[in-house]
């Protein structure tokens, strides 16, 4: 039998299930409410602190209006907290602006009404769909929008937000596993992944006319000009031929050079329609319908504005119709007939059968008049008005068409010319409207110059740079390039007016060209008035191209599975397909040109391997993005910059994964969920800095039951090196990873859990912060910052200012070396001095420095580390008592300093009363001079405070205090809601109360009334922490003996003699130890160690630094030793040792 010790380095590792034999000396068998630190070691939680109940409005709340401004503010009854229920089944996202703006976004399902929230940081309600938004303090926000009708600014409040997007399928309470969301600046996300997206059910028509453009380059003397019109379906053709000089009646003859002859391009054009015209014996008309009319664009309109719906076009211009209807018009009493409307949503054309129109909930019918000052047009027989949404921009123009209209054969325009070199054939397209019309045509343009000047356009031309300067606005022409590629195709319209413009391309008529908006992803923003409004998306239609040569993206047809935000593009997850916004686009998913593939187009890329792959998970990891299937994960790539040419996909690794809760990045690792029966298991995907080979490591593989369930949602900090998982086993519960790695090696992989009296709805970090949101409403966070020696506050030294007016203090009876005495103070100042006999005295006869220490009530003399005079130092280790041997009663102390000129002055501790009491100089003008926070003598004096006030480890805690200092409160009601399990605990640390009753109550309301102490050398008002006890508890692992060469053997037996624990900031813990067939020992520290400075009255003591050694006496494998804090105090370990002897039946080869 040999007696043995080993060394427990640290506490640091978490739990493991492995065979004790295995496990690491830092691992243990248990850890509840603990946080494995690398700096501070193995210490009990921090507790959280609780910020506010999440509430919403309830049927007590009404809007704000111009009348009753003031009745939309948030009060107490009408607003009631969210129950169990809806915070169990709510989605919650969580973004973050700042370190001091983040914002949590509340889902709560309905089949009907979902309702959409968002928390500030500090749990503020500031919105709600289809109620309002509101400042901090409640005040509802106010808005303005400028009334062009009358010309002033509108108020308005409240909003009527749309949230049916979020329904369920077959109108059914949406599940929070369905929704995702992603925030990008100040917009957030929000995908109903169930929700099919569809292209929009507005097709932008064909044109509604067959139209040519005869275009005239230029004109020769002696030459032909010719123009052939045959009807398709008639055969009927017409022909129109013009010399160079027969409108004005000289001789055909290109050598005629009779000077009147005024030889113009517009000339023979005028010459050319004419005779079409004449041939055709009709009338020329302008087609009003085709036009775009000189519309004057309004500003937004009013909040109460409707969106474009399938089916209706519904128009309000607030409640109390004073903006009345915004017309655009010529007339003030027009009849307005819908079939004579042409209506455009998006740009693209409604037929005028498929709507309702409506404003301020009545039917526009036939004699309505329409109010209008300044928004008349200039284009005489057009009247109508404009819609625009208010908050993107997206116009719904509606149109009156010239009354005077009539279906001719064939129409030519512009009407009258000027110097046009350019006009237009048109015919109507309605075979069954038009039966005798000449309908469609083929056109055909000859000139005796080769063609090379008289150029005719119709449906399609070969290059773009054949197309003419001038033309008609709005005159749309496919450019078709290789007649045998459609790829290549792309469409020109002319833009401009009086024949002058340019060719700009667009998108083909007769198709889709938007999205069926109810379908896409809505948002939830937040504009600079701070108001909030969540809304379909401002998603771009396509504007240049077709199908083949611009397709819509790939999630059109199929549900959208995630979406995210990669590289300055916003990203899509549906099917197999990863797609891309256009860079810095975020709206647009299309290409804005079909002529050549721009670096910052849209990308729509698909995995590509020998397995289905449904992509479920994109997250980005440094320059790449992980994408996560059930079986995959593939990793998408680009050289430089993110672009259609560079892009690739490839496989990175191939383990199964379950992606109930969404994948969480923390610097260069991702993580990620795995389902093992009942359990759930962790992997963490990172890439070998030296081999560039990916991996996905088990971090779990020591704990394969320890995560019961399945993980729900994962939250992870790079800060804090931490990772928090929520399962759906015990929602009272949460695992706690912590890790820590140096040069590419892990020294900290810690597995834990942390309890709460409460199920937690979701987990969100901020820096050093962890908030959570229980089910019961409650919002608060954890502060995992270092309870510190910030702010260690110095006053005095270099530049801190010194006291010297007088030198060379001595007290006669000190000795020649440096002392410290302890001295009876006289019984007549025995008032002036609490307690009497305190009274220490540092003496320095070189320099004749005198400091005395009066512990009376004014500061914690906890709270000073040190006194420096000149250069030497003292320490306050024992209360300004050398060697310990002082009363150690003081409880706070004010420190002076004394420099006199007059040795005999002050030579007795009572000439030093004295002198205090009559508050006088001594002798030849000299006296003491008190100060609060230095101490003089050279420039390098100072005296350096530690942070005063002890917190209270409570849970769900409230930090209680008088509104200022004198204030009074009576009550805690409205201050904090107590439960049976409520403690409370003063700055001083001690346990004032428990539980709700009154006569607790009245205790706190009289410790924080008109009372106030020092902290840090300010006077705060005293306070009192209320919150509910958790308890630390730790179990260590069974103790094994493994000789020097490390391997283990079962061929003996251990008999632990004791284990030792080192501890430091520590209050209080109970160490138990369970050994087969005997009743638990407990050794309980209590941190009243005698002579310790820390060993206050009144105070609870926090110790520094110890160690405790507690007995076992013990076989090791059938023992159970446990550290447990169920208090408010805290508790720090750095390591441990056991003692034991070992007995070995065999020698070790």
């Amino acid at each position: 039998m040999t007696l043995v010790s080993k060394s427990i380095p640290n506490l640091i590792n978490g739990v493991s299930q492995q065979p004790p034999s295995l496990r690491l000396g830092s691992q243990g068998e248990a850890q509840e409410n603990g946080l494995s630190d690398v700096v501070d070691g193995l210490k009990k939680r921090p507790p959280t602190k609780f910020l506010k109940k999440l509430v919403k409005c309830n049927t007590n709340w009404l809007v704000s209006t111009t009348a009753s401004p003031l009745q939309g503010h948030l009060t107490t009854s009408n607003v009631e907290t969210l129950t169990p229920s809806e915070l169990d089944a709510a989605f919650i996202h969580t973004y973050k602006r700042s370190d001091a703006e983040q914002y949590t976004v509340v889902i709560l399902p309905d089949a009907t009404t979902p309702i959409v929230l968002a928390y500030d940081i500090v749990g503020n309600l500031r919105y709600q769909s289809d109620k309002s938004s509101w400042l901090a303090d409640g005040t509802t926000i106010a808005y303005t929008i400028f009334n062009e009708v009358t010309e002033v600014d509108d108020t308005y409040y409240g909003n009527d937000d749309d949230t049916s997007y979020l329904i369920g399928l077959n109108a059914t309470a949406f599940s929070k596993k369905n929704i995702t969301a992603t925030s990008v600046t100040d917009a957030t996300f929000i995908v109903n992944r169930k929700k099919v997206v569809e292209k929009s059910s507005i097709i932008l028509p064909e044109d509604t006319h067959n139209e040519a453009l005869v275009y005239l380059k230029s004109v020769n003397y002696g030459r032909d000009y010719n123009i052939k019109m045959t009807s398709k379906s008639k055969g009927t053709v017409i022909e129109s031929t013009d010399a160079s000089n027969n409108d004005v009646g000289t001789p055909n003859n290109s050598s005629n050079n009779d000077k009147d002859f005024e030889l113009k391009v517009s000339t023979t054009v005028a010459a050319l329609r004419d005779n079409l015209k004449s041939k055709m014996n009709v009338q020329s008309s302008v087609v009003a319908s085709r036009r775009t009319p000189a519309e004057k664009h309004l500003s937004p309109s009013a909040k109460y504005d409707k969106l474009w719906e399938r089916g209706s076009l519904s128009i309000s211009f607030g409640a109390d119709n004073t903006d009345t209807q915004r017309m655009i018009n010529g007339d003030l009493n027009a009849t307005l007939n819908k079939n004579q409307l042409h209506i455009t949503a998006g740009g693209t054309t409604v037929p005028a059968t498929g709507f309702n129109l409506t404003a301020n909930g009545v039917t526009i019918a036939h004699q309505y008049a329409w109010s209008s000052k300044t928004q008349k047009t200039t284009t005489a027989g057009n009247r109508g008005f404009v819609f625009r949404r208010r908050y993107y921009n997206r116009e719904i123009v509606v149109t009156l068409l010239s009354a005077d209209q009539t279906n001719n054969d064939v129409q030519f325009y512009p009407a009258s010319y000027n110097s046009e070199p350019y006009f237009i054939c048109s015919t109507e397209k309605s075979t069954d409207a038009l039966a005798a019309s000449f309908g469609d045509f083929d056109i055909l343009a000859t000139d005796d110059d080769g063609g090379a000047n008289l150029s005719v356009f119709k449906d399609t031309a070969k290059t773009f740079t054949s197309l003419p300067a001038h033309c008609v606005n709005g005159f749309r022409i496919a450019v078709v390039g290789d007649n045998q590629k459609k790829e290549d195709n792309f469409h020109v319209q002319f833009t401009g007016e009086g024949g002058s413009g340019y060719w700009k391309e667009t998108m083909k008529a007769g198709l889709v060209h938007a999205f069926d908006l109810a379908t896409m992803p809505h948002t939830l923003r937040q504009g600079s008035d701070l108001q909030f409004s969540f809304s379909v998306g401002d998603w771009d239609s396509r504007v240049a191209g077709d199908d083949d040569t611009n397709g819509f993206p790939s999630f059109v047809g199929q549900t959208i599975n995630d979406i995210f935000f990669h590289r300055n593009r916003l990203g899509i997850i549906a099917g197999e397909n990863v797609i891309f916004s256009e860079a810095s686009s975020y709206f647009n998913f299309f290409r804005t040109t079909v002529r050549t593939l721009l670096d910052s187009a849209p990308i729509d890329v698909a995995v590509s391997q020998n397995e289905v792959s449904d992509l479920k998970a994109a997250i980005p990891i440094q320059d790449n993005l992980l994408l996560f299937s059930e079986l995959n994960q593939f990793t998408l790539s680009a050289a430089q910059l993110l672009t259609p040419t560079e892009v690739t996909i490839n496989q990175s690794t191939k383990f199964e994964c379950d992606l109930e809760a969404s994948p969480v990045g923390a610097g260069t690792s991702v993580f990620f969920a795995t389902k093992a029966g009942g359990f759930a298991g962790v992997r963490e995907y990172y890439t070998n800095n030296e081999t560039e080979i990916k991996d996905a490591a088990l971090i779990t593989s020591h704990i394969p039951q320890y995560l019961a369930g399945n993980i729900r949602e994962m939250s992870s900090s790079s800060n804090e090196n931490m990772l928090i998982c929520l399962t759906s086993s015990d929602k009272k519960e949460c695992y706690v990873f912590k890790w820590y790695d140096q040069s590419n090696e892990r020294l900290q992989s810690s597995w834990s859990k942390w309890k709460f009296a409460k199920d937690i709805a979701s987990t969100s970090f901020n820096n050093s912060k962890i908030y959570f949101v229980f089910t019961d409403g409650s919002f608060e966070y954890v502060d995992l910052a270092p309870a510190s020696v910030e702010p260690i506050t110095t006053f005095g030294g270099a530049g801190g200012g010194t006291i010297t007016p007088f030198n060379n203090v001595y007290w006669s009876n000190a000795s020649s070396s440096d002392s410290l005495s302890v001295l009876s103070l006289p019984t007549a100042y025995a008032a002036l001095w609490t307690p009497a006999y305190a009274l220490g005295l540092v003496h320095r006869q070189s320099n004749g420095s005198v400091v005395m220490f009066q512990f009376a009530n004014t500061f914690n003399h906890a709270d000073i580390t040190s006194i420096s005079i000149g250069s030497s130092v003292f320490n306050m280790a024992d209360a300004g008592v050398t060697q310990g041997n002082g009363s150690g009663n003081g409880v706070t102390y004010t420190l002076y300093y004394f420099d006199t000129g007059s040795s005999s002055n002050l030579n007795s501790a009572n000439a030093i009363m004295a002198a205090e009491a009559a508050d006088v100089n001594i002798g030849g003008g000299v006296g003491y001079l008190p100060i609060s926070y230095q101490v003089g003598g050279s420039a390098q004096s100072s005296i350096t405070f530690k942070k005063a006030g002890l917190e209270a480890l409570l849970d769900h805690q409230v930090r209680l205090e008088a509104p200022t200092v004198g204030g009074e409160v009576t009550t805690l009601t409205g201050l904090y809601t107590p439960t049976p399990l409520t403690k409370f605990v003063d700055y001083k640390g001690t346990i004032i109360g428990t539980g709700n009753s009154d006569a607790t109550q009245a205790k706190v309301v009289a410790a924080v009334n008109q009372k106030t102490h020092l902290e840090s050398g300010e006077t705060v008002n005293d306070y009192v922490y209320a919150g509910e006890p958790y308890q630390f508890k730790y179990k260590l692992s069974e103790q094994v003996y493994k000789p020097v060469d490390g391997d283990y053997t079962d061929l003996s037996r251990l008999q632990l003699r004791s284990i030792s624990f080192n501890y430091n900031d520590t209050g209080t813990f109970s160490v138990g130890v369970n050994s087969k067939g005997r009743s638990t020992k407990t050794t309980d520290f209590t941190g009243r160690i005698l002579g310790q400075k820390d060993n206050i009255l009144d105070y609870s003591p926090v110790v520094e630094r110890g160690s405790i050694k507690v007995g076992v006496q013990s076989q090791a494998k059938e023992t159970e030793i446990t550290i447990t804090n169920d208090s408010h105090l805290p508790c720090v370990f750095q390591s441990a040792e056991w003692e034991g002897f070992i007995t070995l039946r065999n020698k070790r080869l």
